[in-house]
């Protein structure tokens, strides 16, 4: 396509710029019909959607806890067990060493 005559190419560019005139004002106008009562209830709406979820997340971090202090009051009374386990079998064995007449008599005359 071409431009005959320089009066066209002016007619040309106010076509371009009343274009873009037209385009500015139309998304002026769309963006301007936001309604601030609709937007506070959307955010009202999404704080109250995810609180449920902030409840839930403190929830799981105490269980969380909670699991934690079990399984190491559980881990001690392990340990307590092979310590007395071991103790016994060290009084045991001490009692052996002291008093070797233990290991040989018979079950009826113990000391």
């Amino acid at each position: 396509m071409t431009v005959a005559d320089l009066d066209d190419v002016e007619l040309l560019d106010d076509a371009a710029i009343q274009h873009k005139f037209l385009l500015l004002e139309l998304r002026q106008d769309c963006a301007t019909k936001v309604d601030p009562q609709y937007v506070k209830q959307l955010v009202k709406g999404f704080y109250l959607a995810i609180v449920p979820f902030d409840i839930a997340l403190h929830v799981t971090d105490v269980v969380a806890a909670f699991e934690k202090r079990v399984h190491r009051f559980l881990a001690l009374g392990h340990i307590l067990d092979v310590r007395l386990g071991v103790e016994q079998l060290f009084l045991g064995f001490l009692l052996c060493v002291l008093n070797p007449r233990i290991l040989f008599n018979s079950g009826s005359e113990r000391v």
